[in-house]
């Protein structure tokens, strides 16, 4: 028994398929850490004329805060809607402003 592991364990071939789980592993963590940096850095352009980088984040985040901000807008306007009348109306006017919004009960 002892000699089939001992011969086992000097086979090349045991070694080369044994590691494969140990350097995907490592790939794979390499991948993901990279991934991360490129999303959130550098916070300015990185590069020259159009060759270079700029994190996806920071690139958008005019984009992102503008969608916030209207978002944020509708939300507030409709609770202020909603208090000020009573909520029937308050529904057809929001249904006429955001067609497709209302649920429909079948």
């Amino acid at each position: 028994m002892w000699e089939s592991i001992s011969h086992t364990l000097s086979n090349p071939e045991f070694w080369q398929f044994a590691s494969i789980p140990f350097i995907s592993a490592l790939v794979g963590w390499i991948t993901n850490v990279l991934a991360l940096k490129m999303t959130f850095y550098p916070l300015e352009f990185a590069g020259v004329w159009k060759l270079g980088w700029q994190g996806i984040i920071p690139a958008k985040a005019g984009k992102m805060a503008g969608k916030s901000v209207d978002l944020l807008t509708k939300i507030c306007e409709l609770k202020i809607v909603l208090s000020r009348s009573s909520l029937k109306e308050s529904l057809k006017r929001w249904n006429r402003r955001l067609p497709g919004l209302h649920r429909t009960n079948h």
